[in-house]
């Protein structure tokens, strides 16, 4: 939150009817302050490597959260051409703080980079704004190679 103060003796009026010409006393007064939400983390990590292909996803966020319906929320580029991944199907979906998923896309022996679209998620409070982050969570991984 943020306070202040007003000093009841560094304000006074210019009127010809007085006294009083100051304040009475202080005024003091606060509002809270919102922080946009972000990525907290990932798993797999940013940089992580050899983590199994067939690894559930997590991405944890600062606040709660709110996935917005017809966003590409998350996308990968996996050497191959990017790729939206969509897992499950969000809707509106929320407020949550971690969200788990499985991609549909075999990662086997690639390395990706991930990008999560700030454009995809609002918090979830009333105390806006902000309520979305001002650049994508960007974060990458390398997979072993499928079993053969």
């Amino acid at each position: 939150s943020c306070t202040f103060t007003i000093a009841a003796d560094s304000v006074w009026d210019f009127d010809p009817v007085d006294p009083p010409s100051y304040m009475a006393t202080d005024f003091n007064a606060s509002y809270p302050l919102d922080a946009a939400p972000y990525v907290l983390s990932t798993f797999p990590a940013n940089g992580a490597v050899n983590v199994s292909p067939d690894t559930t996803f997590s991405v944890t966020f600062s606040e709660p959260v709110y996935w917005l319906p017809g966003q590409t929320w998350l996308q990968s580029n996996c050497g191959s051409g990017g790729t939206a991944i969509e897992p499950p199907r969000m809707g509106t979906v929320g407020p949550q703080t971690t969200f788990t998923f499985v991609p549909t896309i075999d990662l086997g022996g690639k390395t990706c980079v991930f990008t999560i679209n700030q454009a995809a998620y609002a918090d979830a409070d009333s105390n806006d704004p902000p309520d979305r982050p001002i650049s994508a969570y960007i974060f990458t991984a390398s997979f072993e190679p499928n079993d053969s």
